[in-house]
């Protein structure tokens, strides 16, 4: 049974993995005071790391982006000479960090443009993970997931907001219903992180599920989905800081080396999201 560490386990990702019973591994949570004070003892056998522990709001990176330097660059960092030391492999979780698409569906081949101190934060990190697999030999995959949602997530995010005033019996007030954006959902995600355990080498793998949603189409479905009746959808028609406008992962990478393939649409996603919490 391979011991697999993981960084940000009381996050929306973490919480979930840990949630996911897997014969193969052993799971370990770890906190970054851990790996960057605490003595390693390599008796205490770690295979992997799963780092998950990042500040993710977007908004907020415009606002103190030294923050989100500090702790999704250097936490990488800090995460990497951990797996040196422990003579371990790497999954990082990075982040959408293509810019404006020049074209869709958007394979990894794509030109890389971060276009938010979030994103850009996360894009350092994979230079570094790239720097420590040519220099240090530690074999690392890359996952770029590109909207993630599932029950349980902070309200910041769209789906939950959406959902939380759904189930509150309000109609909905958004800020904008244009962009798009390509949602895969958590359990789907989940199973991605543990096809990279073993995974040889250092490669870049999007994640999502291949087809985008507009605000307006995600609005709509999850107030059909919840049979809630006379719910509005409104909009400020509010166009945040150097939005992308629409997005498509292309994941047939993914599909090719581990065999993965997203399973729950958003439609499903959005019930279980909904049954889950109002039972």
């Amino acid at each position: 049974m391979l011991n697999i560490a993981v960084t940000g386990a009381g996050g929306f990702v973490g919480k979930q993995l840990f949630k996911k019973e897997q014969n193969s591994f052993n799971f370990h949570r770890i906190t970054m005071d851990d790996i960057k004070h605490t003595k390693i003892n390599k008796s205490d056998k770690i295979d992997h790391v799963i780092h998950l522990a990042a500040k993710t709001f977007v908004p907020d990176s415009w606002e103190n982006p030294s923050d989100f330097y500090q702790v999704n660059v250097m936490g990488t960092q800090h995460v990497l000479d951990y797996c040196k030391k422990m003579n371990c492999s790497l999954t990082y979780v990075s982040s959408y960090v293509y810019g404006m698409p020049n074209r869709l569906p958007i394979n990894e081949e794509h030109e890389v443009a971060p276009n938010t101190p979030y994103n850009h934060s996360k894009f350092i990190g994979e230079e570094l993970c790239r720097f420590y697999h040519k220099y240090f030999n530690i074999d690392i995959a890359i996952i770029r997931p590109f909207n993630l949602f599932g029950p349980f997530q902070d309200q910041t995010f769209l789906i939950p907001k959406i959902m939380h005033q759904i189930i509150k019996g309000k109609n909905l007030d958004l800020e904008s219903l244009t962009p798009k954006r390509d949602y895969l959902f958590i359990d789907d995600f989940i199973e991605l992180l543990f096809a990279t355990v073993r995974h040889k080498g250092c490669d870049v793998f999007n994640a999502g599920s291949g087809i985008s949603y507009s605000v307006n189409e995600i609005a709509e479905l999850a107030i059909r989905v919840s049979g809630y009746k006379n719910i509005q959808i409104q909009s400020k028609n509010n166009i945040r800081t150097n939005e992308v406008m629409d997005v498509v992962a292309d994941v047939s990478k993914a599909a090719r080396i581990f065999s993965w393939k997203p399973k729950i649409t958003l439609e499903e996603g959005l019930k279980k999201i909904f049954d889950e919490q109002t039972n």
